[in-house]
């Protein structure tokens, strides 16, 4: 397969044409008052395994069907970026994530939780919990540790091996004081969301094959030796400002960004210039998706943007770019940034490295 890039899994056992479901807030908070952390389920038996990395369903039993678990997205309207992203030349790390707030803010008070922030706490507290509890009852064990492992196999002769079980989550409740080197809780948690890289293409033939990311040049990562590399995203992404409805239907507007190179040129959105259209502030509408990796870091849960995505760009300023969270940056480092609809074939990731920002950690915010 000249020129592209061919990959194998060891298993797969996800239902290739399940529906997901896209649910609201409101759906997750009556779920839970009525089920608790029951409500939802780490798939555990359904796993999709690869040499470095496995894939693992986040499923959700709605409150008015209790008789099975389902794949959801979540829906959002009218969220607002509280960061941007530097220009390329100054990132870090890979990823494309967005902060979004779980509590609104009024001239820096720090209020209520908003309905999705209040979801996605539960979320991430739920998962925290159904962790310990696979861990403690010897459902999952890390299976690099030999001597834990052969432990947990004794307890429970079904225990999975996973190459980590030391949890991590898309929300961040608290960060380290690089003084004290204590963490310090946060009044207004950061609920991070990624852009994932579109990995697939179609060739010649029209077969799906592994995108090949084109090289921008030989500009790398301040903090990882990486080639900056050119990618589109796996999420449409619309300019809301020209989006019309048609046939009772919003019809989207793909959204552009000045060229990396030249200013002076609009291209289609990619990793390398999507900070200047998603800006600090923008508002943001669209679907997200939770979805849990498995590396030798973390066993992490993600949250990614799916389908398409609605936005409202707010003029960015000179000062945006600097106005960044270095607390994010510092501890997620090069996390997952590519997120995939779990019926689809799943290139082996090599370089996959997760942070542990979430420590186990069930308090309630």
């Amino acid at each position: 397969m000249s020129g592209k890039t061919a990959f194998t899994k060891k298993t797969n056992t996800f239902n290739k044409r399940e529906a997901i479901l896209t649910i609201k807030p409101d759906d997750v908070l009556t779920a839970y008052e009525k089920y608790g952390d029951e409500a939802f389920k780490v798939d555990i038996e359904n796993s999709n395994d690869y040499d470095n990395v496995s894939y693992i369903n986040f499923l959700i039993k709605l409150a008015n069907d209790d008789t099975k678990y389902i794949k959801f997205y979540l829906s959002v309207v009218n969220i607002k970026t509280c960061s941007g992203l530097r220009d390329r030349e100054e990132r870090d790390f890979p990823n494309i994530i967005f902060e979004l707030r779980a509590r609104e803010e009024q001239d820096k008070d720090v209020g209520e939780f908003t309905k999705f922030g209040e979801a996605a706490n539960i979320i991430n507290m739920a998962f925290s919990k159904t962790i310990r509890k696979m861990k403690e009852n010897y459902s999952i064990a890390c299976k690099t540790d030999s001597d834990a492992y052969d432990n947990a196999l004794e307890q429970n002769a079904e225990c999975k091996g996973l190459l980590s079980v030391s949890t991590s989550s898309f929300f961040q409740s608290s960060y380290m004081d690089k003084d004290t080197k204590k963490r310090v809780k946060m009044d207004n948690p950061l609920i991070n969301v990624t852009l994932g890289e579109d990995v697939f293409e179609k060739d010649s033939s029209g077969n799906k094959v592994v995108r090949k990311p084109w090289r921008g040049g030989d500009k790398k990562y301040k903090k990882v030796d990486k080639v900056i590399l050119v990618y589109p995203f796996n999420v449409k992404i619309c300019d809301y400002k020209k989006t019309i409805l048609k046939n009772g239907r919003l019809q989207g507007v793909e959204a552009t960004a000045p060229d990396s190179e030249d200013e002076g040129a609009m291209k289609k959105i990619t990793n390398v210039n999507v900070q200047k259209f998603i800006t600090p502030g923008s508002m943001i509408t669209g679907e997200l998706a939770f979805q849990v990796t498995v590396s030798k870091q973390a066993l992490k849960l993600n949250c990614s943007f799916k389908k398409t995505m609605y936005v409202i760009k707010k003029k960015r300023s000179a000062r945006d770019a600097s106005e960044l969270s270095q607390d994010l940056f510092n501890q997620i480092g090069d996390g997952i940034g590519s997120d995939y609809d779990s019926d689809e074939e799943k290139p082996s990731a090599n370089s996959v490295v997760v942070a542990t920002t979430n420590d186990d950690s069930d308090e309630e915010i």
